[in-house]
């Protein structure tokens, strides 16, 4: 279009892939959660109460937000000819933020003394342009209300039949197609983790030490367990990229992370996270109050570690190698049997040791840095500490098992236990393999993962397992 008539732009949705209103909740869940409660108070209220103590508190750096850039660039095209007004339902204070970073909109119409969305904004465009005075760019079946009283319709959207509907109500003068379609279950996969739930096989390891995995029952009640690991997992996952959203849309790889990319809306993510927790804790109560529990404090513990715990120096070491063993110890309380105190010792030792690794493979990543690393309080002259006290866990770990197969409960458990001696040498050639792995800069993912992705590791465990079954 070559006039000079009004343009009117919507914010959320439109102008950006994303909603500012759940960018600002997980921007408080980042920084401030506690105040959650003070936001939730305001609800009752209605919804521009609830938007306006959200922005009291935060506002998202229009910096960091997901444009869409085809949209912003026609915008910007046309701000060179007629007057372009950012038109939004978001509070007044984020708009304007938002105006003043993009340097292409001559005024704000947005939500401050009422909420302006729908037919609100219809009027409130209407009232200041006149019937037909203006042209609109939305994204929503909200937006028809406003197209109706539009002299033209800019759709931004990937849905033909609201496409469809627009043209019912208005000139659709142009169709952006969003830029990613709906969320598929490859991109939801992604976003979910499932590639890490292999981690959660570790659930398997009480009832099988205990001799118990070959029962239908115990093998029924254990995988019920890994499920609903996993579920509260992802949901963890989920909540993780939401409460990191600014750090991830800023970095140079994890932008491409679906959420922070716009391939799943802050809001489905919320929804998601939520509906994940919910199942994984329903099914985990379903086995037993106690499993639940561990799942609760696998849920606490891992936000915790992530929002704040993470960048405490060994701290985090240990909040790692914990949530390795919850594990554990949530496997032994799903099926409910006693977890074995060799087994418990093995694991401490063990995931000390591969918490460790996980950092010093980060150090040996950034040795040329002497800063501290991802933030995490770590810097290049701690690598010797952090591969020795790790090493030396590792060693521990082994230890733990030579321990065991001389002890009398490995003579309760097994016909020949003199075979298990073999597990001691495959467990510490497992561990030494890893750590050469790292100071050589070729492990690159977390070391549990890599265990179970690594053909050398994968061909121990299946040694180990022959030699398992040998001794029973």
């Amino acid at each position: 279009m070559t006039d000079h008539l009004p343009l009117c732009v919507d914010l959320d949705g439109t102008l950006i892939a994303s909603d500012t209103l759940y960018d600002s909740l997980a921007e408080v869940l980042r920084t401030c959660p506690w105040r959650m409660a003070e936001i939730l108070m305001a609800l009752p209220r209605g919804k521009l109460a609830f938007k306006q103590a959200l922005a009291g508190i935060v506002v998202p750096d229009p910096a960091g937000l997901p444009y869409r850039v085809e949209v912003l660039d026609w915008i910007r095209a046309e701000s060179r000819h007629r007057p372009v007004f950012l038109a939004t339902a978001a509070d007044q204070r984020i708009a304007e933020r938002v105006a003043a970073h993009l340097a292409c909109f001559e005024g704000v119409i947005a939500s401050r003394e009422r909420n302006l969305s729908g037919a609100a904004k219809a009027r409130a465009l209407e009232a200041r342009f006149g019937s037909g005075g203006f042209d609109y760019a939305g994204n929503a079946s909200i937006d028809l209300e406003v197209w109706r009283c539009a002299r033209s319709a800019i759709v931004v959207t990937g849905d033909n039949t609201l496409t469809d509907r627009a043209r019912a109500v208005a000139m659709v003068a142009r169709v952006f197609p969003e830029d990613r379609g709906k969320p598929t279950p490859r991109v939801w996969a992604r976003a979910a983790r499932v590639h890490q739930w292999v981690k959660n096989l570790l659930l398997f390891l009480a009832p099988m030490a205990a001799h118990r995995l070959h029962e239908p029952a115990v093998f029924a009640e254990a995988v019920l367990g890994f499920i609903a690991f996993c579920l509260a997992a992802s949901a963890g996952y989920l909540i993780n990229d939401l409460v990191d959203l600014p750090a991830d849309r800023a970095h140079s790889t994890k932008r491409e992370r679906p959420i922070a990319a716009g391939s799943i809306t802050v809001r489905a993510g919320f929804l998601g996270a939520l509906l994940l927790a919910a199942a994984g804790l329903m099914l985990a109560l379903a086995l037993s109050p106690g499993f639940a529990g561990f799942v609760a404090a696998y849920l606490v513990l891992g936000q915790a570690y992530s929002a704040w715990l993470k960048r405490k120096v060994l701290i985090d070491v240990a909040v790692l190698a914990t949530l390795y063993s919850l594990r554990v110890a949530a496997g032994a309380a799903a099926v409910e049997v006693p977890l074995s105190f060799w087994l418990l010792a093995l694991s401490a030792y063990g995931f000390v040791s591969l918490a460790l690794l996980k950092r010093y493979a980060e150090l040996v990543a950034e040795a040329d840095r002497a800063t501290s690393v991802a933030y995490r309080g770590y810097r290049d002259c701690d690598r010797p500490v952090v591969l020795a006290f790790g090493a030396g866990a590792g060693l521990a770990a082994s230890l733990v098992m030579a321990l065991y197969v001389d002890s009398q409960a490995s003579q309760n458990l097994y016909a020949h236990p003199e075979y298990l001696w073999l597990l001691v040498a495959m467990l510490t050639l497992g561990i030494a393999r890893l750590w050469i792995a790292a100071g050589r800069g070729l492990l690159h993912e977390d070391p549990v993962l890599h265990v179970f992705r690594d053909r050398v590791s994968l061909a121990l465990g299946a040694a180990a397992a022959l030699v398992v079954v040998m001794a029973v």
